[in-house]
């Protein structure tokens, strides 16, 4: 693990990142409106059917989106949009919208959801970068989002986001508007400018929560809509910095977990407890975090309570997900490690590869 200096060191920054993933992920505001953008325009030319019911199928970076669409749409929309990670879809009918999210083309719970989709008889339109998803799509004329990134899929956050979002307001689904992405937008902006590596650890906040997230386990918590915020640190910082996250949610929290803050000592001297906050929240969630802080403090877990900007909708869990993407890069650099290593990712999708099952 690597000592704080790297963080503001150009030449060290350079030498554990040589393929420059940090550049990747300054690069989200402009995607976001490249992803917007064209999102809008491919969704416009589409005749869609209002569903009674959203499946949205993804695994890892393409399902973030969905997770974050889906808890926007859960306050917002009397049609459920429902998450699926795993081969099976629930029951769908010709009234039900299947969608598949996925970066590569290739994911294999997401080809077997499409292809049982299909044969239940429910309208499927596809998100992807091409691969047999995409063939798959072109063979039975399912309309398809199509696009081109030369990123890993976590770093393709807008794109897991964006054309979703344009696509469900075409079918009626969920009401959002070009001026609230818009800020959201803003927003990602000015924290890209913040974050940037060139500012020194003094005034960055990412690199001082991952300094103090180092060599201990990260467990982020959000409150309301920022759950699925917190989640996204919970899958960015393994991916990125090779060491373990886990997340929670308030007021779930309160209601088991924090019956067990104090023990094992032994954990708990290896944690430090994130918990996310911000003005567009619920007041009684704003209200749990500081509760929540107060009996973290009292089990004398390592925590502290990170502020998000926004109004509590898109902006906000925009903003959260992207602080936490810029967390775990800094984290990489100071573990040491290149953050477009996924080697374990790799083994087990060749493993898998390698002993096909036949299909259920």
């Amino acid at each position: 693990m690597g000592d704080d200096a790297v963080l503001d060191d150009t030449a060290r920054r350079a030498g554990i990142d040589p393929g420059a993933f940090g550049q990747l992920v300054a690069g989200l505001p402009r995607q976001a409106i490249a992803a917007w953008d064209a999102g809008r325009e491919w969704a416009s030319s589409l005749t869609l059917l209002a569903p009674r019911r959203v499946v949205v199928a993804g695994m890892g970076g393409s399902a973030i989106g969905a997770e974050m669409v889906a808890a926007l749409g859960s306050t917002r929309s009397a049609t459920p949009i429902e998450v699926l990670r795993d081969y099976t879809p629930p029951a769908l009918d010709a009234g039900s919208l299947f969608v598949a999210c996925s970066f590569s083309g290739n994911t294999e719970e997401v080809l077997t959801a499409f292809d049982a989709a299909g044969s239940q008889g429910a309208a499927r339109v596809a998100i992807t970068t091409g691969g047999k998803l995409g063939d798959r799509a072109a063979d039975a004329g399912v309309p398809t989002f199509s696009f081109a990134f030369a990123g890993p899929p976590r770093t393709a956050l807008g794109y897991s986001v964006l054309p979703l979002l344009a696509l469900l307001r075409r079918a009626g689904v969920l009401k959002v508007g070009d001026g609230e992405v818009a800020a959201a937008i803003t927003l990602l902006n000015r924290c890209s400018e913040a974050a940037d590596p060139d500012v020194p650890t003094s005034s960055n906040l990412p690199k001082q929560i991952a300094g103090r997230l180092a060599g201990r386990i990260p467990v982020v918590v959000g409150p309301g809509v920022l759950r699925v915020a917190a989640s996204r640190w919970a899958g960015v910082i393994p991916e990125n910095a090779s060491q373990w996250a886990v997340s929670a949610e308030l007021p779930e929290l309160d209601h088991n977990l924090v019956a067990g803050f104090a023990r094992p000592r032994e954990a708990v001297e290896r944690l430090h407890v994130v918990l996310l906050d911000g003005d567009g929240l619920h007041a009684r969630n704003r209200r749990r975090v500081e509760v929540t802080a107060s009996e973290l403090q009292r089990a004398d877990v390592s925590s502290e309570v990170v502020y998000v900007e926004g109004s509590g909708g898109l902006d906000s869990v925009l903003h959260a997900a992207y602080i936490g993407d810029w967390v775990s890069y800094y984290l990489a650099l100071l573990n040491g490690v290149d953050p477009f290593e996924v080697a374990p990712i790799d083994r087990v999708k060749a493993a898998l590869a390698a002993h096909d099952d036949p299909p259920a």
